[in-house]
């Protein structure tokens, strides 16, 4: 579920971030460049490892 926080920047010409949470999780997408998860035990964060696609260990 996407929190009703208004997307940052509010100008067009930047990528916005938006937050979501789920079940023991919260997740900020940074408009696809990046995805940060915090999650409440570290099988929470497997969970969500498996449910988005891509290299989570890269920096």
């Amino acid at each position: 579920m996407q929190l009703p926080f208004p997307a940052y920047p509010i100008c067009e010409e930047e990528h916005p971030t938006r937050w979501f949470l789920g079940q023991d999780v919260l997740l900020r997408d940074d408009d696809g460049t990046a995805v940060l998860a915090h999650a409440r035990t570290p099988e929470d964060l497997d969970r969500i490892r498996d449910l988005i696609p891509g290299n989570w260990l890269k920096n």
